[in-house]
């Protein structure tokens, strides 16, 4: 069974009409394991936020989108072992520290990051994490 670590972004496409949903649910056919940081509630409840306040999103379907994300078949790891790996990911690579906490779970995991921001998933191209990320639109 194929693994793969999901990021917020990535998660709320299977939820929410946007680009790249389709290739994003074909994560959810059963035949991967799905991984992410215990961060990702928040951080998928600040993106729910931004779109409920954009009028993209009722509040009551930001709800229906949080409850559907925590019913989803993702298994949660804890963040805190993480942190150190994280850390150093974000501060060489310049990005957030959520980022670095789903690639250092990728990599502890010995798996891929599934991404939806283009800018990371470029930024790591010729470094050794470029073998643990893969572009939501290149999902099979």
């Amino acid at each position: 069974m194929m693994r793969f670590v999901v990021e917020p972004a990535v998660a709320l496409k299977w939820f929410i009409p946007e680009r790249h949903s389709a290739t994003a649910a074909r994560l959810l056919d059963g035949g991967c394991e799905l991984l992410a940081p215990d961060t990702i509630i928040p951080d998928a409840g600040k993106i729910i936020t931004i779109k409920t306040r954009s009028g993209e999103l009722s509040r009551e379907e930001g709800v229906q989108v949080l409850n559907a994300l925590l019913s989803s078949p993702v298994w949660i790891e804890a963040s805190e072992p993480l942190l150190e790996p994280a850390f150093w990911f974000s501060s060489t690579m310049d990005r957030p520290l959520g980022d670095g906490l789903n690639m250092a779970l990728a990599v502890a995991s010995d798996c891929r990051l599934v991404t939806a921001s283009r800018e990371l998933f470029e930024r790591v191209q010729g470094t050794p994490f470029a073998t643990h990320v893969k572009w939501v639109g290149d999902i099979r």
